[in-house]
Order: structure tokens, then sequence, then C-alpha cells
């Protein structure tokens, strides 16, 4: 729904200024109808050994069945 205010101020814009509003709103519309799909992510680099001094904790039951299931054993 357009606002009726927003067609008023459209109307006191210069015939250009109208166009390039036009040429705008059509270009978001292209984009609704057509979402770019690929993005490019930068991920960082992995090197070896960036984990070197890091602690890491395996609780002694790791290994133990889960309760959840026990219905299934």
């Amino acid at each position: 729904m357009v606002s009726a205010t927003l067609i008023e101020k459209l109307e006191q814009l210069s015939p250009e200024l109208q166009k390039k509003i036009e040429a705008e709103v059509d270009g978001l519309l292209n984009e609704k109808k057509n979402p770019v799909t690929e993005t490019i992510i930068a991920e960082p680099e992995i090197k070896y050994g960036s984990m070197k001094g890091t602690v890491i904790y395996l609780a002694d039951d790791f290994d133990a069945p889960l309760d959840d299931f026990k219905d299934y054993m």
C-alpha cells in the first residue's frame, strides 16, 4: 500500500528526479526477483600448529553410552 504523502512528494519532484527514482525502484524490484545467490566469504587461513599449547579436555566417560539411546541398545 502506497502512502498518499509519498505520492504527493513524488509529484513535487522534477521529471528528471522522478525518472531517477523510477529507475531505482525498478532496480530494487529486479533484485527481489533475482536475488544474488553467490556470496564470497573470505575464510581465515588455518596453519599447521596453530593450536599448539591449547588444552583440550575430554571427560572420563567420553566413550560411555548415552542414556538417550538405552532403548535402542
